[in-house]
């Protein structure tokens, strides 16, 4: 794949885009992926898992459907070459194609009032995408928080031209993202979570009711024995030195790590760091959560509930 340093400025590196196609795009990537791909509506975006079969995250990703025949997948460009790699064992003789855009496509984002203006002259409400033209597309990734969307389009695009001016910066989306309560699995994070642990069905990333997937068992079993008592948690560090994805997380009575960090971003004006990390439910209450070098979290609220999304 090509150089992310060549793109323009403006431009998301981290992300590539995946194009999935094929008399039977829909059918393959719904019996490898944790979302129900054959269900997705025509203007649907939606979070997606790909685990390995102890149900170990191999990568997240946001996919949106163009029709039955092609499927977009939105993808962390670190993992983007495994994740076609993977994909390709088990694509066998379906009639499927899995290819990255490499830098064809470019993302941007917006936020706050440039996002709104976008959205409503779309009529796009949250979690869902449209086509602003051929190849260019709009998903409105709105949180309880903050008016967001991304922008999808070829590198020579117009559309980009025009939102270069209003488009955030990648650090800005990634602390938009931690804030939000998600936290994508990506290179560095890959295999470590189940998807509970990021609270990724609590994001609509996980259907229970479709049918088996990779690591589909261990999942389902992580979600109905038992309360779950791994989540994610966001908080804050007051300190400019870096912290690092899986990163250990300890608190002030034990010796032993009791979790790890799962994405990291910076904070506003660079003076500390944002980060999402996953460690049991009590730790987090407890509070006085550091890291190694003694470091403390100040934990930050989740902006949704931690609800058993299952229960009737």
């Amino acid at each position: 794949m090509s150089s992310s340093s060549s793109l323009p400025a403006f431009a998301m590196k981290s992300w590539q885009l995946l194009s999935v196609h094929g008399a039977d795009a829909s059918s393959f990537l719904h019996s490898q992926l944790t979302q129900d791909v054959k269900g997705l509506a025509s203007n649907q975006w939606r979070y997606a898992g790909y685990c390995n079969p102890k149900g170990r995250l191999y990568s997240t990703s946001l996919i949106w459907r163009m029709n039955p025949e092609h499927v977009f997948m939105m993808v962390p460009e670190n993992n983007a070459d495994f994740l076609l790699k993977r994909l390709s064992i088990f694509i066998m003789r379906s009639k499927v194609k899995v290819c990255p855009m490499g830098t064809e496509m470019l993302a941007i984002g917006l936020f706050d009032q440039a996002a709104t203006a976008l959205l409503n002259s779309n009529t796009l409400y949250a979690g869902e995408f449209c086509s602003l033209d051929e190849n260019v597309f709009l998903l409105n990734c709105s949180s309880a928080q903050q008016n967001r969307c991304l922008i999808w389009a070829p590198a020579d695009s117009l559309y980009l031209a025009k939102y270069a001016e209003n488009a955030v910066t990648e650090a800005a989306w990634q602390a938009s993202d931690i804030l939000a309560g998600i936290a994508h699995v990506d290179a560095i994070t890959r295999e470590a979570f189940v998807p509970q642990m990021i609270n990724f069905e609590l994001l609509g990333g996980v259907n229970f009711k479709k049918g088996c997937y990779p690591g589909q068992e261990v999942v389902a079993r992580s979600q109905y024995l038992g309360k779950l008592k791994r989540r994610l948690g966001i908080g804050k560090v007051m300190d400019a030195a870096p912290v690092l994805a899986m990163s250990d997380v300890y608190t002030a009575n034990t010796e032993q790590p009791v979790g790890r960090v799962a994405a990291v971003a910076s904070a506003e004006n660079n003076r500390g760091w944002l980060l999402a990390y996953e460690s049991p439910l009590s730790t987090q209450t407890a509070g006085s959560l550091h890291l190694a070098d003694g470091r403390a979290i100040s934990p930050l609220p989740l902006p949704y509930p931690l609800v058993d999304i299952t229960a009737d």
